[in-house]
């Protein structure tokens, strides 16, 4: 399993990334010899999927498709590095960003305040 950000260029994710679209993740498909016959299908939170299935994983917040190459997984939000002089932090909700103030996250940040590469 490895993961990749998605942006013009595909980049490698060791760690945050100054990058406002989403992670990849991709698995190979599995094979496995069912009643003498061989069947291929892809593996996800315990689960197998045959090709051509779509879902979502609203525990990882991400959108996924098993097809002949095997499981891709899209985040349902962006890679986020937040500017460490700012005065706005972000929490996934929902599988949604919301920007909250980092000196009181229950009230959201202004909109003025939030870094200017997710507007």
């Amino acid at each position: 399993m490895h993961f990749t950000a998605v942006s013009t260029l595909c980049v490698v994710i060791v760690s945050a990334a100054e990058l406002t679209s989403g992670a990849v993740m991709h698995e190979d498909l599995k094979t496995e010899e069912v009643y003498g016959r061989i069947v291929k299908y892809c593996e996800h939170g315990g689960l197998r999927y045959l090709r051509g299935s779509r879902f979502k994983d609203y525990d990882n917040c991400s959108t996924c498709t098993c097809d002949k190459t095997g499981l891709t997984c899209y985040t349902m939000f962006p890679v986020i590095t937040e500017p460490e002089d700012s005065e706005c932090t972000y929490m996934i909700v929902g599988c949604r960003v919301r920007w909250v103030l980092k000196r009181n996250n229950q009230r959201r940040c202004p909109e003025h305040l939030i870094p200017d590469q997710f507007f």
